[in-house]
């Protein structure tokens, strides 16, 4: 069983980047869709509708790429650096506004899968991040998948004894060679050869849920002193992380949850903070509830993955918000702040115990 440690990591990452050869590609100021198979439809920046890709053909940062059943294209950024996108796909290829050197693959649906050269951002300080609408992910020369998808979960509500079904964003990250590292709001997490995750958060942003589903790693997260530590994930290990505004409205309440595969917590299963709210961060995060002034809290009861309840608070309320995409998969071995930004209605969360994935 490893533990890995940042500092460990990044040391291991530069004697390995040192020792390879700089001869990748760099990114093209274009990039191309490729080996189209079914359906495979572009909407260039500035137009309304989609049309036919055309296989081989160069298209600028910004265009959306949208695939049907039983279809799959792949998007080559240069000579070994490239993107397989499969069915059912819902994508964007965007360049950094101020970083033309940062290109990012924002991911709504379906799945990608990513081969990188094992230095291709050392040639030309390329780099490529996968944003999902739940967390971010990042590489260092590899081979990598994101699968975004939308699941119906079974919960149980606490007042009325009755099971519902809700609707969650799941991301499912497998990293089949090299190194990578997932990143959220309060989280970061290495992965390497064969590690594999799932980040799932109900469409109201109550609540991320984090489950180890291959291999073993470890989280970055921030104790209650505030200081960062680093905490286990076995296999079938689950995190849960709620964030929501406190009453005031100016401060963040954050509470970690870590429930190990046995159901135990250990010294490390309960942690809560709280932090002040940035400017540029008045819309819903994870756990987003807006409190507007004059409205209250109502307490309610969550349940862990082992079955322990503990109280917490959300403020009934609707609102019109921003929320942000929660999670990248970045490729350099370290977060890419992006300023993408989806707009939705944000419904109240329901203040009912979370159930089980």
């Amino acid at each position: 069983m490893r533990k890995r440690v940042f500092a460990v990591l990044a040391l291991a990452s530069s004697i390995c980047l040192t020792s390879a050869l700089s001869n990748a590609a760099p990114f093209e100021e274009v990039f191309k869709v490729e080996k189209i198979v079914g359906e495979c439809s572009v909407q260039a920046p500035g137009t309304a509708q989609f049309i036919n890709a055309v296989d081989g053909k160069a298209y600028p940062y910004g265009t959306k790429i949208k695939t049907g059943r039983k279809s799959s294209a792949v998007i080559s950024f240069s000579e070994g650096n490239t993107c397989r996108v499969l069915a059912n796909a819902l994508l964007t290829i965007t360049q950094d506004v101020k970083d033309e050197k940062l290109k990012s693959i924002l991911l709504d649906a379906g799945k990608v899968e990513v081969k990188l050269e094992p230095d291709f951002h050392k040639t030309n300080n390329d780099s490529l991040n996968v944003v999902t609408p739940t967390a971010i992910c990042g590489a260092i020369g590899c081979t990598f998948s994101v699968d975004v998808r939308n699941e119906k979960v079974e919960t149980i509500d606490e007042k009325t004894q009755k099971t519902e079904k809700i609707d969650f964003l799941v991301s499912v990250i497998m990293c089949d060679e090299g190194q990578i590292q997932v990143n959220g709001h309060d989280f970061k997490i290495p992965m390497d050869n064969e590690d594999g995750l799932v980040v799932a958060t109900p469409t109201d942003r109550s609540f991320i849920r984090i489950k180890n589903i291959k291999g073993s790693f470890s989280a970055e997260i921030r104790g209650s002193d505030g200081q960062p530590r680093t905490v286990e994930l076995k296999i079938g290990a689950v995190m849960k992380i709620w964030r929501a505004k406190s009453a005031t409205g100016n401060m963040w309440n954050v509470t970690i949850l870590i429930a190990q595969p046995d159901g135990t917590l250990g010294e490390d299963g309960a942690i809560s903070f709280s932090e002040e709210i940035l400017p540029g961060e008045e819309g819903a995060g994870e756990g987003g509830s807006e409190t507007p002034s004059g409205e209250g809290e109502r307490a309610a009861t969550v349940t862990a993955d082992n079955g322990e309840a503990f109280t917490t608070t959300t403020t009934t309320t609707t609102t019109t918000t921003t929320i942000p995409r929660l999670l990248v998969v970045t490729t350099v071995g370290q977060v890419v702040p992006t300023t993408v930004a989806a707009t939705h209605h944000h419904n109240p969360p329901t203040p009912t115990p979370v159930g089980r994935r």
